[in-house]
């Protein structure tokens, strides 16, 4: 079973149950996954499907978690970019991986000036996806499909 249908399950059966915790924000279950679903379909009304590399530049945060997952259920997958990376470092992954979205935090933003794709800030306050629906998306992916990528040193 994939990680995001193993969430979507136990999101049925403990929705009020605390899913993330970081620093002194949590979310439940049932709020990661229509925040993830929210995320997957902007992703997939952005025609992210299987094995699309995402970029995904933040901190450990919620919004981390809902972006992993919200590419995951989408089809996509992710791509993990340190924002400490020298910018030089942080376009040259970005070109290399062919990556047409960044999945950022607006504090993060400015790091991805210089990218030509799409910018996703995804912080869950202030955000876009309380603009979509929140509710289980169709389509299945397979343990086939890409899941992430790593560039290594």
């Amino acid at each position: 079973m994939l990680l995001h249908h193993e969430i979507e399950l136990q999101a049925a059966r403990t929705p009020n149950a605390i899913a993330v915790t970081c620093a002194d924000k949590s979310i439940t279950y049932a709020e990661l996954d229509m925040y993830a679903n929210r995320c997957a379909r902007y992703l997939r009304e952005l025609g992210i499907g299987p094995d699309v590399i995402i970029g995904v530049l933040m901190e450990r945060s919620l919004e981390l978690v809902v972006g992993l997952l919200g590419i995951l259920k989408a089809g996509g997958a992710y791509l993990p970019l340190d924002p400490r990376y020298p910018e030089e470092r942080l376009n040259f992954i970005l070109a290399d991986a062919d990556v047409p979205v960044v999945i950022t935090l607006a504090s993060l933003a400015s790091r991805t000036d210089s990218f030509d794709g799409t910018v996703l800030t995804l912080d869950l306050e202030d955000g876009v996806l309380p603009e979509y629906n929140g509710s289980p998306l169709e389509g299945e992916n397979t343990p086939d499909d890409l899941a992430y990528v790593i560039y290594t040193s």
